[in-house]
Order: structure tokens, then C-alpha cells, then sequence
């Protein structure tokens, strides 16, 4: 019985339930019979007390084996179904939240989210899609296609593309559309369709969602024009550019032979006419050469600035230390005057004009020993590596420049000195920049306070100036004017 018992509360099976328990039934209504018959054999004298009493026991004990199984069956069951049902509420709570999360989720959505059947036509959409068909409410938008709303050939397209959707079972991801909506405008719309599938995977239509993107076009369109305005306009600054480089170079070539005959004749008359010139005469004729002997320089100098460009080498790969020394072979003798010490760190690979480089660090250099102070002039050169370029810094221990003056140094025969205190036309640092941009890269001024540096870390700030030299490793492609 206690096999029985356990077997009952623990087997899964309703219907094996059921039959074990009529089976226990008659096991016990023929124990039952079988004792009385026993009590009615032993030639015991029959008592009818002795009879009923056995008959009693014996519905007794059905009796109560069938309520202890009953009960047996019943509780855990009615146990198990209040837990169930308590899950199920549970589960169903949850599953409205989640359905309420979603709806407020997609009814508040900007974009225009909807769901078609078959037929294209709508079964649901959110806010954003009723306010864009100017109706109501999302309900008067469910039963209706897209035919209602758009001309009949956007209506086309849009049943061709849903058609695709669900024979191909392939999404229309991010389709830029041009639509006439209800409220007359033309407007430009972002949208990705997919296939609807019910819970066997079986395909029962599309649904999509629809950004409007009108005014990212009208700015694509806006910048575009600007674009095109700015190129026109780059284009005539190069043709600009270009004639102001054909003017210096024509007219700092042909000044050059008037002027020096004006220089020579003032000479001639100087050195003939001396004797009868008074003082005031020859101061006068000495103060025309020397104007002219300085328009010669200018002149000179002009034509130089402007063959940058014109007159340049095209771009080849050799070691940036050769310039270097070869700009310090052009100064020998003033470095050998000034003392001058010459420190250089390890230099790359460029490509780059050889001829303008040499000059560059001929300049640059000549400049550092030039605009020196009391104490022998000390000239740095280092170089750093970046992703796509090399940073190389020319440091100098000498006057410095002042942090306002850092630009204008660089503006063409610009000077922070009278002539009498430093000699020269002021345009070195020009032609440095120049040659620096037309290889595609940036020439500047860099101050101890700015975290590129190389001495920014130091406590003291050093003298001097610093000079930042940035060349691309990969320069442009157009290096020289086609009319050399």
C-alpha cells in the first residue's frame, strides 16, 4: 500500500491515476470479502455480531484507505494549481508591462513606425504615423493602405518594395524616398522595411520605420553649394595667386637692369665728378647708390620669394641631415666668427626639394646665429615622428621674438629691427614658410607654455627662440607650376 501511496503522488499521469485508483478499490472490496469468508471458515460459530463487526472493518478500512488516497491526490494537486496560477498572474503582469513599455515606447517615437498585412494594408501604427497621414488617432489609420495617402505612383513603388519583402524574405535597410505628403510638401524619408513573421516564422507582412530627413537634405543640398562656391572660389584665388607670382617675378626681373644702370651711372658720377661735387653733392650721390644698392637686394630678394613656387625641383627621398649640412657648409665662415655650436639630433627620411630644404636650414640657421645675444650662439635641431608626419624643432639660445610678433615675422620684408641694429631685407622667414607650405606642411613659432614643446617640461623656460617645422610624409602631389 505504502508503493501504492507513493506511486499515486509522484506519477505524472492523470489517466494512470485514475485507473490505479479503481484498481486499488476492488483490491480492497475483495480483502474485504476474502475476511469475512476467513472469519466464516475457521469453524468459528456463527455470531452475527462476529459478521458485522468484520463487514465494518472491512468498510472501514475501504473507506479510509479511499479518503487518505483522495486526500493524498488532492492537496498537492490544489497546492500545485494555486502555485501555477499564481505564476500565470505573475507572468501575465509582467507580459502587460512589457506590452505597455512598448506601446509608449513606440507611440512616442518621432519616427513613423507601422505594420501592414499581406495586403499592404495597416494593422498598427504608432502616433507619429497618424499625425504624419494628418488623422487623429493611429485607429483611423488600421485598415487603410498606402493608395489613401500618396499619389497613386509613390503607392506603387512602396506595394512593389513590401511585395519583394515578403517573397525574398530580405529587409530594405536605410532607402532614402521622395514623398508627397497629405499636408502638400515635398519631404525626404529614411526607410527600413522587414518582414512581419508570426510564431511559426511564416512571413504575414511587413513592418517598417520612416525617419524624416528633409532638413538633413536641405543642409547636404546648402553645403554642397558652398562647396561648390568655395572651390570656384579657391580656384580663382590660385589663378590670383598665380598672376601675382607671374607680376613679382616679371617685375623683379625687369626692374633688376634699370636699376642697375641707375646704380652704375650714380657711381660713374661719383667717382669722375668728386672733385667738383661739394659735400652736400657727394653725401647726395652716396645716399642714391646706397638706396639703389638696397632696391637691388629688395628686387633680388622679391624674385627669389616668388621662384618658390615657379622654380622648384620636383620632390625626391633623401636624408634630411644632408640639407642640414649642407646649409652649415654655406655659413662656415659665420659660424667659424661667431663661435657658434651646432647640436643635431637624429633627422629622417623626406621627400622632399633637396635645394629648398638647404636653403631653408640655411636660413633658419643663419638667422639663429644672426639674431644672437652677448653669449655664443647655440643652435638645436631634433625631429619627431608622428602618425603621418615629422615635427622637426630648431631651437636657439638668442634674442627670441616676442609671443605678439609671432606671426608677423613671418609676413614678407615685415622687421622688428631698424636696419642699423640687425642688417637684411626681412624676408628670410617668409621664404621659410613658403618653402615649408608648398611642401605641404605648417612652419611656426612655438612658445615653452605650449605642451608640444620639446622643453615643456623644463622648470626654467629656455632663451631663444624655438621654431616648429612640420613635413608630411606623404606631400602633395602638385609641387611646381607648370610655366617654369
Amino acid at each position: 500500500m505504502t508503493i501504492i501511496a507513493l506511486f499515486l503522488m509522484w506519477s505524472p499521469s492523470d489517466v494512470l491515476h485514475r485507473r490505479v485508483l479503481r484498481a486499488f478499490a476492488v483490491l480492497l472490496g475483495v480483502c474485504g470479502m476474502l475476511h469475512f469468508v476467513v472469519f466464516w471458515h475457521k469453524d468459528q460459530p456463527f455470531v452475527l455480531s462476529t459478521v458485522l463487526t468484520g463487514l465494518a472493518s472491512a468498510f472501514v478500512l475501504v473507506v479510509a484507505a479511499g479518503g487518505l488516497f483522495f486526500l493524498l491526490r488532492h492537496r498537492p494537486f490544489q497546492r500545485s494549481l494555486a502555485e501555477t496560477r499564481q505564476s500565470l498572474e505573475a507572468t501575465q503582469e509582467q507580459l502587460s508591462l512589457e506590452q505597455h513599455l512598448l506601446a509608449a515606447l513606440v507611440d512616442n517615437m518621432p519616427d513613423a513606425i507601422y505594420f501592414k498585412d499581406r495586403e499592404s494594408r495597416f494593422i498598427r501604427c504608432n502616433q507619429s504615423t497618424a499625425e504624419l497621414f494628418q488623422v487623429r488617432s493611429p485607429d483611423e489609420v488600421v485598415g487603410r493602405c498606402d493608395h489613401d495617402f500618396f499619389p497613386k505612383d509613390e503607392a506603387d513603388v512602396y506595394r512593389a518594395d513590401e511585395l519583394f519583402i515578403m517573397q525574398s524574405g530580405e529587409p530594405i535597410i536605410n532607402k532614402e524616398e521622395h514623398e508627397h505628403w497629405p499636408d502638400g510638401h515635398d519631404h525626404w524619408v529614411l526607410s527600413t522595411k522587414m518582414p512581419l513573421r508570426d510564431t511559426s516564422q511564416n512571413i504575414i507582412g511587413t513592418f517598417g520605420l520612416s525617419r524624416d530627413i528633409t532638413n538633413l537634405k536641405l543642409a547636404e543640398s546648402r553645403l554642397a553649394a558652398k562647396v561648390t562656391e568655395l572651390e570656384s572660389l579657391h580656384t580663382e584665388l590660385q589663378h590670383s595667386n598665380q598672376e601675382l607670382e607671374q607680376f613679382a617675378y616679371v617685375a623683379s626681373h625687369d626692374l633688376q637692369e634699370p636699376l642697375r644702370t641707375v646704380v652704375g651711372f650714380c657711381q660713374l658720377l661719383e667717382m669722375e665728378y668728386q672733385n667738383v661735387l661739394d659735400d652736400n653733392g657727394r653725401m647726395y650721390l652716396t645716399t642714391i647708390v646706397e638706396g639703389g644698392k638696397r632696391m637691388q637686394r629688395l628686387i633680388s630678394d622679391l624674385l627669389e620669394y616668388s621662384r618658390i613656387s615657379r622654380r622648384g625641383d620636383s620632390f625626391q627621398l633623401f636624408p634630411l641631415r644632408r640639407a642640414v649640412d649642407e646649409g652649415l657648409a654655406l655659413l662656415q665662415s659665420a659660424i667659424q666668427e661667431s663661435g657658434a655650436i651646432i647640436h643635431i639630433g637624429e633627422l629622417p627620411d623626406v621627400l622632399a626639394d633637396e635645394g629648398q630644404m638647404i636653403r631653408l636650414f640655411q636660413n633658419l640657421v643663419g638667422n639663429a646665429i644672426k639674431y644672437r645675444q652677448d653669449n655664443v650662439p647655440e643652435v638645436n635641431i631634433r625631429s619627431v615622428e608622428t602618425a603621418d608626419s615629422w615635427k622637426v624643432y630648431i631651437s636657439d639660445n638668442g634674442i627670441g621674438i616676442p609671443q605678439e610678433f609671432s606671426e608677423q615675422v613671418f609676413i614678407i620684408f615685415k622687421r622688428l629691427h631698424t636696419r642699423t641694429e640687425y642688417p637684411g631685407t626681412g624676408i628670410g622667414l617668409a621664404v621659410c614658410r613658403r618653402i615649408v607650405e608648398r611642401h605641404g606642411g605648417r612652419l611656426r613659432l612655438i612658445y615653452h607654455d605650449d605642451p608640444q614643446h620639446p622643453d615643456h617640461s623644463m622648470q626654467t623656460p629656455p632663451q631663444g627662440s624655438t621654431l616648429e617645422m612640420t613635413l608630411p610624409k606623404q606631400p602633395p602631389l602638385r609641387t611646381e607650376s607648370s610655366d617654369r
